[in-house]
């Protein structure tokens, strides 16, 4: 059902683990591409910390791998970073939302 729906380019930018090699030069991201359903819709969420931010927009997409706080959404060439997420079952099919700034 929610395939349906997948239908705007969304990339993970996945942080590295150490983001500096030995020699104090930054490793570069890796890149995800999946295709999900991007929502523009302005909402108060709360990030890690407990404080009450604007989200300027939300992401439902359908992955098997976890999605870590210190990683960025790239939507229209333009990076974003992760406020919230939501883990969520329908069924047996597991959907994540993930909150923008």
């Amino acid at each position: 059902m929610l395939n349906v729906y997948s239908v705007d380019s969304i990339i993970i930018l996945r942080a590295p683990a150490v983001p500096y090699t030995e020699w104090n030069e930054p490793i570069a991201a890796t890149e995800e591409t999946v295709k999900g359903y991007v929502e523009w819709k302005t909402r108060l969420v709360r990030n890690l910390a407990g404080e009450e931010v604007v989200s300027s927009g939300n992401v439902l997409i359908k992955i098997d791998t976890t999605v870590d706080h210190i990683d960025k959404l790239k939507i229209n060439s333009v990076e974003y970073p992760i406020l919230t997420i939501e883990y969520g079952k329908d069924f047996s099919k597991v959907w994540t939302r993930i909150y923008f700034q």
